[in-house]
């Protein structure tokens, strides 16, 4: 048999659908949270009020399997969706001007604002990046942040 007249095929998977309360980005590749959440929020009932980064990382852990905290290039995705009519008329932003991402971050020389304790020159340990525009954007990445001071910011879990 040539290879033109082959019949053997390789499974296509497609994941289209997302958990209920997610948005389906980037052709299904990515599910993100519609709920914009707050860091303090460790239930979804902002009963905590010490709570941080941590936090946002254990209530998306237990938002299903495989959730996590969306990172920088999660929400580049969700705006790129946006762009191309992939996801309802909402900023993944939702107008927040702070926000903290998944993504650990570094304590650059001379870093004291946002930095208590003088964590050392490329401390990555609870160090996390943020947002600080409140719509998509191609800069939308603001400074690292140790996670307490983070605890006000907001977030959206993905997976």
């Amino acid at each position: 048999m040539s290879e033109a007249q082959s019949t053997s095929t390789a499974p296509v998977i497609s994941i289209s659908a997302c958990r209920s309360g997610f948005w389906s980005v980037s052709d299904g590749h990515l599910c993100m949270e519609s709920t914009l959440r707050q860091a303090r929020s460790i239930d979804g009932y902002n009963s905590s009020p010490q709570a941080s980064t941590s936090n946002a990382i254990y209530t998306c852990m237990h938002a299903g399997p495989g959730a996590r905290v969306c990172t920088h290039n999660d929400f580049q995705q969700a705006c790129g969706s946006k762009l191309m009519g992939g996801l309802p008329d909402v900023d993944p932003y939702g107008g927040q001007s702070v926000g903290v991402y998944g993504d650990h971050a570094s304590i650059h020389a001379g870093q004291t604002t946002f930095n208590p304790g003088g964590a050392p020159t490329g401390h990555t340990d609870d160090v996390f990046l943020t947002w600080n525009g409140s719509s998509c954007s191609a800069n939308n990445d603001g400074p690292g942040r140790h996670e307490a001071e983070t605890s006000l910011f907001s977030y959206r879990c993905c997976y």
